[in-house]
């Protein structure tokens, strides 16, 4: 075979090889897996309200705004234990931070159920009263106008309170399953209370009926990645000649209580609109 032959068969394999993993990597993309109702979506640097639809992805700065009745979903890892249910009367902005994604609330209500985020990072939710996260755990956030309320279902949570200018009033207080804290707006954090059973079972019924939907998705985008990958091992392990031949053929644990929240600074987005 002559040399050019050769240099043409390796910028063939390499191209294909480059196609293919693109592709699996673009299945880690934030993307919307339930829509109920007819919920608006803002596209960053957009000033334009757009029909928010299953399947679409979510991108840094985007904005979701959800009415009566209505619900969104929106999974941020390929294996869907990382999604959050944004409620219905809800305002959210989402936002990358250096890792992982993050959420603004600023009116409603955000269901959290995390699991398996990267080593050292933490998904937090501010909101114009204060700011929280965890790593690996499930809880919720409810806001109005001049408090939040968030409630901790699994493991535990951090929150802490924000000043007028966004910044951080006093230490983090930990708040573990079972127990919920309001923090009124430009205040610390109150005293712990008791969930209240009628938002234990909200949450219960959401868990469960989430995990049974994911299963199916799971299934569904495992068989697409692992085709994916599938093809990358059999073009790592075929051999220039036989690429000749058939070229025409065919992946808080714990938050450590001593750690910084991340909440200060910068303000928050958005007023209510």
């Amino acid at each position: 075979m002559s040399r050019s032959a050769v240099s043409f068969l390796l910028a063939l394999f390499l191209s294909a090889f480059l196609f293919v993993g693109a592709g699996v990597s673009g299945a880690n993309e934030a993307k919307v897996i339930l829509v109920k109702g007819e919920p608006a979506i803002m596209k960053k640097e957009s000033s334009d309200w757009n029909p928010c639809k299953k399947g679409a992805a979510i991108d840094n700065g985007d904005r979701i705004k959800t009415s009566k009745g209505e619900v969104v979903e929106i999974s941020f890892s390929e294996d869907t234990v990382r999604v959050i249910r944004i409620r219905e009367d809800s305002d959210v902005f989402i936002v990358k931070r250096e890792s992982p994604y993050s959420i603004e609330l600023v009116d409603g209500e955000v269901l959290t159920f995390l699991k398996k985020l990267p080593k050292g990072s933490t998904f937090e939710i501010k909101t114009p009263a204060g700011t929280c996260g965890a790593r690996g755990t499930g809880w919720s956030v409810t806001v109005d106008e001049l408090k939040a309320i968030y409630r901790s279902f699994e493991n535990a949570i951090y929150v802490q309170g924000l000043d007028a200018s966004g910044n951080a009033i006093g230490g983090e207080l930990t708040v573990r399953d079972g127990w919920q804290v309001i923090v009124d707006k430009f205040e610390k954090p109150g005293e712990l209370e008791r969930i209240a059973a009628g938002d234990l079972d909200k949450w219960n019924e959401w868990k469960s009926d989430l995990l049974d939907r994911l299963e199916g998705l799971k299934e569904r985008g495992f068989e697409a990645a692992g085709a994916m990958q599938n093809k990358i091992q059999a073009l790592e392990e075929r051999k220039v000649g036989d690429i000749r031949d058939t070229r025409d053929s065919d992946t808080i644990d714990k938050r450590e209580e001593t750690g910084t929240s991340g909440g200060s600074g910068g303000g928050y987005r958005l007023e209510k609109t």
